[in-house]
C-alpha cells in the first residue's frame, strides 16, 4: 500500500489502517468501528458484515443504512489513496458457503479420476494406466 495509514479525513471522521493492514478503524462522533480488510489481492476486499461496534470484538452484524454509508466511504477512501478498486463483501457472500468434509472432497476427487479414466478408455487410450 502506498498511502498514509493514519489519515485525518475531515473534522467529522478519521480512518486508520491498523493490525498490519488487516483492519480499518473508522471513528466518528465518539463511535468507533473496526472492519476487516484484505489487501492481498486486487480488488481489495472490505468485509461489510464482520466488524465491531463498541467493544472491538469481531462479530457478524446486519449492516444499517448509516453503517453502509460508512463502509462505502471507507472503500472510496482506499481507492482514492491507493488507486486500486475495493470490493465490498456482504453477509452471506463468503459465509453462506458450507464447509465440506475431507470425505466429501475425497469422493469428488475419486469421481473425477474415474470419469477421466473412463473417457480415456472410450477414446482408445490406456485408461490412465502406466505401463
Amino acid at each position: 500500500m502506498r498511502f498514509n495509514v493514519d489519515k485525518k479525513m475531515t473534522q467529522d471522521y478519521t480512518i486508520k489502517i491498523v493490525g498490519r493492514g488487516e483492519n480499518i478503524v473508522y471513528e466518528s462522533d465518539g463511535k468507533k468501528y473496526v472492519f476487516e480488510v484484505s489487501f492481498s489481492s486486487i480488488p481489495y476486499k472490505l468485509y461489510a458484515d464482520q466488524y465491531s461496534r463498541e467493544d472491538l470484538s469481531f462479530r457478524q452484524f446486519d449492516v444499517t443504512v448509516d453503517e453502509r454509508q460508512i463502509i462505502e466511504r471507507i472503500a472510496d477512501w482506499i481507492t482514492e489513496k491507493d488507486g486500486q478498486p475495493v470490493r465490498i463483501v456482504d453477509k452471506g457472500e463468503i459465509h453462506g458457503i458450507p464447509l465440506r468434509s475431507v470425505d466429501d472432497i475425497f469422493q469428488d476427487n475419486m469421481r473425477r479420476r474415474d470419469s477421466r479414466k473412463q473417457e480415456a478408455e472410450d477414446s482408445g487410450g490406456n485408461g490412465g494406466q502406466r505401463r
